[in-house]
């Protein structure tokens, strides 16, 4: 739980700190001509624009990754699990290497044939849709014609 709050956190953070760069200008302005004013413009659905949203989005996720990680820091401390908040991450990145070690990694000459087996069912394909627009074209034209 810990770890996914620092999650939310950063996640959030870092969404309401790039919305804040990109539309500084703007809300330097709104501060300017509105005041305080502008922050009740920022949910006006009047006034409402994608940079608004991923800033307002940015700082919920802010908002309740704290929460989320301060629930989850007192019931480690609670539990008595306080010293292993990233035990698990270890554990997974450990086992994550060990799994990957086990990849059985295709040849180079697998990777072409295969490429060119995929490529060649494309190009089939893209005639198939080709072949049956034109002929269900042809076949709505032959209704139209028939007044």
């Amino acid at each position: 739980m810990i770890f996914w709050g620092f999650v939310m956190w950063f996640v959030g953070a870092v969404a309401g700190i790039m919305a804040l760069l990109v539309g500084a200008q703007g809300i330097s302005e709104g501060l300017t001509h509105h005041g305080w004013h502008y922050f009740a413009h920022l949910v006006d659905p009047a006034h409402l624009t994608a940079k608004k949203i991923v800033f307002v989005v940015g700082i919920l996720l802010v908002i309740v990754g704290l929460i989320v990680f301060f629930i989850g820091r007192a019931k480690a401390r609670r539990t008595g699990d306080d010293g292993k908040a990233g035990a698990g991450a270890i554990k997974y990145w450990r086992d994550m290497k060990g799994e990957y070690k086990k990849i059985t990694w295709p040849t180079f000459k697998s990777v072409v044939k295969n490429t060119g087996i995929t490529l060649i069912m494309c190009a089939l394909v893209a005639v198939f849709i080709i072949v049956v627009d034109l002929g269900l074209s042809a076949l709505v034209d032959l209704f139209l014609s028939l007044k």
